[in-house]
C-alpha cells in the first residue's frame, strides 16, 4: 500500500483500484388499478366455480350461462301461456259444441267458472310466489309450479265437472293457476336480476316464448282440441308441466343482499336497506296498475260471449283470436326500437299514453258487429301491441325504480294488485251482464278502467316533473356501494394470497 492509498503489486508497483460494482436502488413501481382489475376478471373468469360470484346486485349482464337462463324463461312463458290459452280453448270450442249438444237433446258442459279460479289465482299467487323465492329461490319457486299444473289438471281428468263443481275448481283452478303463477313469476324475475344493460333484450327474447305459446294455443291446437273432450284436454297439461320443470332446473337464483345493521324487516325481506325503497311511488304504481287490470283482463275474457251475441262464427272467432296473437309478435317487435329511458318519471308518463290508447279503443269495440270482421281484428292487433309493451316497459325500470334488491318484492306486490282487480272485476262483470246492453257494458267499463289509469299516471308525473323533483336512478344507486366493497375486499384477498416475490424486507428491488 503506498502513500495515496493504492494497492501495490509484488513488484512494489502501486495499482489503482478495481472499478466499483454499480448499485441501482428504485422503488417497486406501484400496481395499477386497472392491472388489479384485469387480474381479478382473469381470476374469476377461470375460477370454476365463477357462477356463484354473481348476485342481485352484481348481475352477469351477458354471458353463456344468462343467456341460457334467458331460453328458460322463454320456456316457461311458453308453458304458462299454452295452459292459459288450451284452457281459454276449451270455452271458445265449448260455445259452438253446446249449440250442438242443445240441439241432441243432452247436457251441455261448461267450464266458465273454473276458468274464472283460474285465472284469477294466475296473478295473486305471485306474491306467494316472491316470499318464497326470498328464502329458497325462484328455481324451486318454478318446479313446484311444474307439480301444481301437473295434479291439479292431471287430477281434474278423472273427476265428473257435473258432479264435483267444487273439486274441479280446486284442482284447475287453484292448483292449476298458482303453478302457472309461479312460472309467471319466475320468467320475469329472472330476467330482470340477470341483466343491467342488456334487460330490454333479453327481455323481448323471453317474451317471444310467449309469443310462440299463444301462436301454438290458437293457430295449431285449436283445431285438434275440437275432437276431444274435456278430460283429454285437462291431460294436455301435463306435458306443459314436464316442460316446465326441465325448464326451471337452469334458472340458477341469484344471491340476496344481507342487512348490514340487523333490523328485523331487513332480515325478513333479504335486504341491505329499506331506506332505498321509495314507498311513495311504490303505492302510486301499486295503485296504477291495480287500476289499469280493472280493464285488462276484461277485453280477452269477454271477447267469446261478445263474439257470440255478434253473431261471428267459429272461423271468424279463431281468425279474430290468431290477430291477437299476431298483436302480441307486433308488440315485442316495436319495443326493439324503444328509447331505454332510465328515469322512472318519463317512463310511467309513456305508460300512461299507452293506457289512453287501449282506453280509446276498448270504447269503439261494441260499435264493430259482423261485417266488420276487418276492423275487429285490426283493434284487437293494436291492442295485444299496447298491453305488451305496457308490461315489458314496466319490468324494464322496475329496477331503477326501486332497486335491484326490490325486484322479487315489487313483482309480487304487482301480481298481488293484478289479482285483487281482476276478482272485483270479474264481479262487476257478471252484474253489468245482466243489465241492458249486456256484454257491451262490460267494454264500458274496462275502457273506463284504462281511461283512468292513464289519466292518474299522466297528471301526476306531469305534476311532478313540473315541480322539479329528483328522479334517482336507484338500480345504480344501490350497485355502487356494492360494487367499491367488493374491490376492497377482493384487493385485501389478492394480497394476502399472492405477495409479490419481488419485495424485499426493506420495500426495495434490487437490480446490479
Amino acid at each position: 500500500m503506498d502513500n495515496r492509498g493504492f494497492a501495490a503489486d509484488w513488484y512494489g508497483r502501486s495499482m489503482p483500484p478495481p472499478p466499483q460494482p454499480g448499485y441501482e436502488y428504485s422503488r417497486r413501481p406501484e400496481r395499477d388499478d386497472r392491472y388489479n382489475k384485469r387480474r381479478r376478471e382473469s381470476s374469476s373468469s377461470s375460477s370454476s366455480d365463477s357462477r356463484a360470484r354473481w348476485s342481485v346486485e352484481i348481475p352477469p349482464d351477458g354471458g353463456m350461462w344468462a343467456w341460457v337462463v334467458v331460453l328458460a324463461a322463454a320456456l316457461l312463458h311458453v308453458c304458462s301461456e299454452l295452459v292459459y290459452f288450451v284452457f281459454y280453448d276449451t270455452i271458445v270450442i265449448n260455445k259452438y259444441r253446446n249449440l250442438r249438444l242443445a240441439g241432441l237433446g243432452k247436457t251441455p258442459t261448461d267450464f266458465y267458472g273454473e276458468f274464472m279460479v283460474f285465472e284469477n289465482v294466475r296473478f295473486t299467487g305471485e306474491i306467494v310466489a316472491a316470499f318464497f323465492s326470498v328464502f329458497i329461490g325462484y328455481r324451486v319457486v318454478a318446479a313446484a309450479g311444474a307439480f301444481c299444473v301437473l295434479g291439479g289438471f292431471l287430477g281434474a281428468s278423472f273427476v265428473a265437472p257435473s258432479e264435483e263443481i267444487e273439486l274441479v275448481g280446486f284442482l284447475v283452478g287453484f292448483l292449476g293457476g298458482i303453478g302457472v303463477s309461479f312460472w309467471r313469476f319466475a320468467a320475469y324475475v329472472a330476467v330482470m336480476e340477470y341483466f343491467r344493460r342488456h334487460r330490454m333484450a333479453a327481455i323481448i327474447l323471453s317474451g317471444m316464448g310467449r309469443v310462440v305459446g299463444i301462436f301454438a294455443g290458437y293457430g295449431i291446437l285449436a283445431r285438434p282440441l275440437e275432437q276431444l273432450w274435456p278430460d283429454v284436454y285437462y291431460r294436455c297439461q301435463c306435458a306443459m308441466a314436464g316442460v316446465a320443470f326441465v325448464a326451471a332446473l337452469f334458472i340458477r337464483p341469484l344471491s340476496l343482499a344481507t342487512a348490514r345493521r340487523g333490523d328485523g324487516c331487513e332480515v325478513f325481506l333479504r335486504v341491505r336497506d329499506t331506506r332505498v325503497c321509495r314507498g311513495g311511488m311504490l303505492i302510486f304504481l301499486l295503485f296504477v296498475y291495480f287500476i289499469y287490470y280493472f280493464g285488462e283482463s276484461l277485453p280477452a275474457t269477454e271477447l267469446v260471449d261478445w263474439l257470440f251475441k255478434e253473431g261471428f262464427s267459429g272461423e271468424h272467432t279463431l281468425g279474430i283470436l290468431f290477430a291477437l296473437a299476431s298483436g302480441v309478435l307486433l308488440g315485442y317487435l316495436l319495443l326493439i326500437f324503444w328509447p331505454k329511458k332510465k328515469k322512472f318519471y318519463d317512463t310511467m308518463l309513456w305508460l300512461g299514453l299507452l293506457c289512453l290508447l287501449m282506453g280509446l279503443l276498448t270504447l269503439q269495440l261494441p260499435v264493430f258487429t259482423a261485417p266488420y270482421t276487418s276492423y275487429l281484428c285490426t283493434y284487437t292487433i293494436v291492442f295485444a301491441a299496447s298491453q305488451v309493451m305496457f308490461e315489458s316497459i314496466l319490468r324494464y325500470v322496475i329496477p331503477i325504480a326501486f332497486g335491484r334488491q326490490y325486484i322479487r318484492w315489487v313483482e309480487g306486490l304487482l301480481g298481488l294488485a293484478a289479482g285483487g282487480a281482476t276478482i272485483a272485476n270479474n264481479f262487476i262483470a257478471k252484474e253489468l251482464r245482466k243489465k241492458d246492453g249486456g256484454v257491451d257494458n262490460v267494454y264500458y267499463f274496462a275502457g273506463a278502467a284504462f281511461l283512468a289509469a292513464g289519466v292518474l299516471a299522466v297528471v301526476t308525473m306531469q305534476i311532478i316533473l313540473c315541480f322539479k323533483f329528483k328522479d334517482r336512478n336507484h338500480e345504480k344507486e344501490s350497485v355502487e356501494p356494492v360494487i367499491q366493497e367488493m374491490s376492497r375486499n377482493e384487493e385485501l384477498r389478492a394480497s394476502r394470497r399472492d405477495p409479490s416475490p419481488a419485495k424485499n424486507y426493506l420495500g426495495y428491488s434490487y437490480r446490479a
